[in-house]
């Protein structure tokens, strides 16, 4: 059976270590809720998971999303407030929070949001190859310590 190991679970921080950083050098950092994520190693009989417990709002980040449908008004006044994004002045009037929040959530309505591939980023990087490389190798070493033993 494999066994988690610290050295896995070291690979799996920096995987996540790599992810944060490539959605901090897209920008995507506004409240921090999604770069402060954490994750899990779930193991269940030969087999282990890993997971990365994200905000529900990372797969829009991820994939950007098509124009149609209104997003939710709330959470962009919030993003809004975190930001801080500062509303200029329409026609001598500066929007609340909430009137700019709907013209933002407008646009996204009518033009959709750019996907970052921030995750798909960092599970291509070269950085990640060579961990996932590295935890290969601790996974095979694994078993052929157990074919060994079984062997004696």
């Amino acid at each position: 059976m494999i066994e988690v190991t610290q050295e896995i679970v070291e690979i799996v921080n920096q995987i996540a270590e790599q992810y944060r950083t490539t959605l901090k050098n897209e920008g995507k950092i506004a409240s921090g809720d999604l770069v402060n994520f954490t994750t899990d190693i779930q193991q269940e009989g030969k087999w282990f998971s890993i997971i990365f417990n994200l905000q529900d709002y990372w797969k829009y980040v991820e994939n950007g999303r098509q124009p149609g449908k209104f997003p939710p008004i709330d959470a962009i006044a919030r993003w809004i407030e975190v930001k801080p994004i500062i509303p200029r002045a329409i026609n001598n009037k500066v929007p609340t929070t909430k009137q700019l929040a709907f013209l933002i959530g407008r646009s996204i309505s009518e033009n959709g949001i750019q996907p970052t591939k921030a995750l798909q980023t960092t599970l291509e990087s070269p950085v990640v190859s060579q961990l996932e490389d590295t935890l290969c190798d601790l996974i095979i070493q694994q078993i052929e310590n157990e074919i060994i033993e079984e062997e004696i």
